[in-house]
């Protein structure tokens, strides 16, 4: 916009608060913190999109979690100092509003993260997976029958092998 002819033909081109603002505008620092506001936010925008959305089933948003906190991770190229900024911030939020044990167990079940090798079964996952069997099955015989098929869908037996 600042290097148009219809800019620079105009009489707010002349003004000094608009000389400020191109000053702002080309310099290289301001350049550099859109590039990073865009580089952090967009993977989140794509989250928020998600969970906006009707009928994102929800081991699909527990999965877009991990993955925008990975391309912000990616962005600093590991620099945990700058990630930890962005990841507390994400995690209050996730924790106290997105992150529900069901949102775990629904990851846990989901063949199209379970059988690759970027699944993760982590502390987190399987806190989740324990409380939603727990209260889902109460009665002994039905959670033997339930451990049972989670032993084969686990081994990709039966039909759960049938995931592509």
């Amino acid at each position: 916009m600042f290097v148009s002819d219809a800019w620079l033909g105009s009489t707010y081109s002349k003004r000094p608060e608009a000389e400020k603002i191109v000053c702002i505008v080309f310099d290289e620092g301001f350049t550099k913190s859109g590039e990073e506001l865009t580089a952090v936010t967009e993977p989140l925008v794509r989250v928020l999109r998600m969970v906006d959305g009707e009928g994102m089933p929800m081991g699909f948003i527990y999965e877009a979690m991990d993955r925008a906190k990975e391309a912000i991770s990616h962005y600093y190229r590991g620099n945990t100092r700058k990630c930890e900024i962005f990841w507390r911030i994400i995690d209050r939020r996730w924790t106290n509003q997105l992150h529900q044990p069901i949102h775990a167990f629904a990851y846990f079940l989901n063949p199209k993260f379970y059988f690759f090798d970027s699944f993760r079964a982590d502390e987190e996952v399987m806190a989740g997976v324990i409380t939603c069997f727990d209260k889902m099955t109460p009665d002994p015989e039905l959670r033997d029958k339930v451990l049972d098929e989670l032993e084969i869908y686990k081994s990709a037996e039966g039909d759960s092998s049938h995931h592509n």
